[in-house]
C-alpha cells in the first residue's frame, strides 16, 4: 500500500523520524524540500478511508497488484512514475 499525503493520518509523522540525510550538507536541502512538500495541503490528498480501502483490498483479494496506490494524489504519482 502506497499512501499519498494524508493529513488525517499519522503515516507522515511516523515516517519523519526515519528520514536519513538531514545531517548531510549535500542532502539536507533536498530532504527539507521533500518534508515541506509533504506538509503542503494544497491539492489532492489521501484520506484515511483511502488507506483503509487499499489495505482491505490487499487483505481480501488475492489478485491485488503488489503496489496499491491509496488516495487521489498517490494514484497520480504512480501514473507519473510509470
Amino acid at each position: 500500500m502506497l499512501p499519498g499525503h494524508s493529513p488525517e493520518t499519522k503515516i507522515g509523522n511516523n515516517a519523519l523520524p526515519h528520514l536519513q540525510g538531514l545531517d548531510n550538507a549535500d542532502y539536507k536541502p533536498l530532504i527539507e524540500n521533500m518534508i515541506a512538500q509533504f506538509r503542503d495541503d494544497a491539492g489532492p490528498v489521501t484520506h484515511s478511508a483511502d488507506v483503509a480501502a487499499a489495505v482491505w483490498l490487499a487483505a481480501t483479494d488475492p489478485g491485488t497488484p503488489l503496489k496499491i496506490a491509496a488516495g487521489e494524489d498517490a494514484i497520480k504519482w504512480m501514473a507519473e512514475a510509470d
